[in-house]
């Protein structure tokens, strides 16, 4: 029978040994969490890249560099956009989904395509996504990419696509940024002028850990007085572009309970001392000191951590940013009969290209395959070059 037992626990041993450590991501991959975003929508700014696009694709600047990075090649007969407000909504959701991770893919994990009013595979659909530009015409001007090469200009190729026929645009300021979605399609476009009310992006933790986003508490200490009661402090998510949002509803524990109480989301304020409160976030402790002194030792804004002010607007002089997301083309092709554009139109096969492919399958596509590859284009400048001069 010991032999047994002892058999037992050398196998939960090695067991233990032969497991992967459970990091922070691993604990979190699908944990679901609701992101507060404080956002403005500009509807009008939106809407002003409608004549700038049009005129790019009727005008003699309907061309784009061949994969030699020499050629120019001429796209002509491209007709007007037609404005969809069921495109702007998508756009606009989109604008302020990239404010928390800035990606073709969504928070939530899922692909891009699925913010769109209609099933994947039944319209030609693309997204271009930038942010750090203060005007619609700076960032069109950034979107087409006059003096990149073959490789840099995905951006351009999606607005000159000829299997396009309508579009709508997302403008939402977070912070200090402006963060800008443009939504094209085929088909016919419809819908009505509506105001967002949007303020929270669904996301996963897995998905947002992948992303370069930081978390940390509102203050590195927190004074109370005696006797009084605050709301539970809530942590702020850094996202990969620099905007911060706040987390609410965080559940705090504190190391010693005489001093402070947690009662239904607020803390009370028991006896003078100090103690420590802690919570989880997506599997990283988040520690503040929490410090309870008498009603004449209170000194008001004695304690806490200086927050750079994230939400002072940047004037249009000090945005020189060419933060256009990826270089491939963000893009899917129609799988299911679709009037609007024949397979046999298309020209460069994009009607083949099966719905359920990943973005990482669309970007191995021939590179002579321009228009097709054009739509899903996300050109990520180094940082460094975008701050010191302004797109070209």
């Amino acid at each position: 029978m010991k032999k047994k037992w002892r058999f037992l626990v050398v196998l939960l041993l090695m067991a233990a040994l032969l497991l992967p450590e459970m990091g922070p991501e691993a604990l979190a991959a699908g944990d679901k969490v609701s992101v507060n975003v404080t956002a403005k929508y500009l509807y009008e700014d939106a809407r002003g890249m409608l004549p700038l696009i049009n005129a790019f694709r009727t005008g003699n600047d309907a061309w784009y560099i061949g994969t030699d990075n020499r050629t120019r090649i001429s796209v002509p007969g491209l007709k007007p956009l037609e404005y969809d407000y069921e495109l702007e909504k998508t756009a606009m959701l989109r604008a302020l989904e990239i404010s928390v991770m800035y990606s073709h893919t969504r928070p939530s994990g899922s692909s891009w395509s699925t913010a769109y009013p209609f099933p994947v595979g039944r319209f030609y659909m693309g997204e271009n996504a930038a942010y750090g530009y203060g005007t619609a015409a700076a960032v069109f001007k950034a979107f087409r990419e006059d003096n990149e090469g073959y490789a840099g200009q995905g951006h351009r190729r999606n607005m000159l696509m000829k299997e396009y026929t309508r579009v709508g645009f997302g403008a939402v300021r977070v912070g200090a940024f402006i963060y800008w979605a443009q939504e094209f399609a085929s088909g016919k476009a419809g819908g009505s002028a509506q105001r967002m009310s949007v303020n929270k992006v669904n996301a996963s933790w897995g998905t947002l850990l992948r992303s370069n986003i930081r978390i940390t508490t509102a203050e590195d200490e927190l004074v109370m007085v005696k006797g009084t009661t605050v709301s539970m402090p809530n942590a702020y998510l850094f996202s990969d572009s620099g905007a911060r949002h706040t987390l609410t509803g965080l559940k705090w524990k504190p190391a010693k309970s005489k001093f402070v109480r947690v009662k239904k989301n607020q803390l009370y304020a028991k006896k003078k001392g100090t103690t420590k409160l802690t919570t989880t976030v997506a599997g990283q402790k988040l520690r503040m000191s929490v410090k309870v002194v008498s009603a004449s030792e209170y000194v008001p804004d004695s304690a806490g951590m200086d927050i750079e002010d994230y939400d002072t607007p940047l004037g249009d002089s000090e945005i020189e940013y060419f933060y256009v997301a990826e270089e491939e083309q963000c893009f899917l092709a129609p799988t299911e009969d679709q009037p609007e554009a024949p397979a046999e139109e298309a020209g460069t096969g994009e009607t083949e290209a099966p719905a359920e492919e990943t973005e990482a399958e669309m970007t191995e596509a021939p590179a002579e395959e321009a228009d097709a590859e054009t739509t899903e284009a996300l050109a990520e400048a180094p940082e460094e070059a975008a701050t010191e001069a302004p797109a070209q």
